[in-house]
């Protein structure tokens, strides 16, 4: 081009290089799977890509247990004049497959603790936490410390001083009494009579 500049004009030099091939554009990488996980300080949302036949694996696991959870909702409602939870749908599913893979994985390893969500509870301000998460409203401490099984640290300033034992914050007989006193589920909105948690 330098020996055509020198004697072109400068339609005859666009032309050229208009004419001249273009190279070849650097591949594109390959799409990869990917999750990943963001919060606020309501919610934790997930994005999962997945390949066609991963996802179509997934997508036959939700539907297997949305399946489970509607039967149950229809074996546990009886007749239609007992007031009964929504329909479970694809929320309701993962979380059941969720829940399913943990049993699974307690299972295979006895040796290990069954899988637990970890909460941090300052009794003298009463907040809790999720370990290395968020802070939880009261309602979500209270649902979630209601029955559950719990170790106590003990600390002074801020230094770890002792561990307590794993221990049961309501025992089975005094679950089984309140089952029994209060009927239903007490969840706000949660008006289920089988399958309490």
């Amino acid at each position: 081009y330098a020996q055509l500049a020198s004697v072109a004009t400068v339609n005859q030099l666009r032309t050229a290089i208009k004419l001249e091939p273009r190279p070849d554009p650097d591949p594109r990488p390959e799409p990869q799977a990917s999750i990943t996980k963001n919060t606020d300080e309501h919610f934790t949302w997930w994005r999962i890509k997945l390949p066609h036949a991963q996802s179509a694996t997934l997508d036959a696991a939700i539907n297997a247990h949305r399946e489970a959870l509607i039967t149950d909702w229809k074996q546990a409602r009886g007749d239609a004049s007992q007031a009964a939870p929504p329909m479970p749908g694809d929320l309701e599913a993962f979380l059941r497959l969720v829940e399913a893979g943990w049993d699974a994985e307690a299972t295979r390893r006895p040796h290990g603790a069954h899988t637990t969500v970890v909460v941090h509870l300052d009794l003298d301000q009463r907040a809790a936490a999720l370990h290395l998460g968020p802070l939880l409203t009261d309602a979500e401490r209270r649902y979630l410390t209601c029955d559950a099984t719990c170790e106590v640290w003990f600390e002074r300033h801020g230094q770890l001083i002792g561990a307590g034992r794993t221990t049961r914050v309501i025992s089975r007989r005094l679950r089984r009494a309140l089952e029994h006193r209060d009927r239903t589920c007490t969840v706000p909105g949660c008006e289920a009579t089988r399958g309490l948690h």
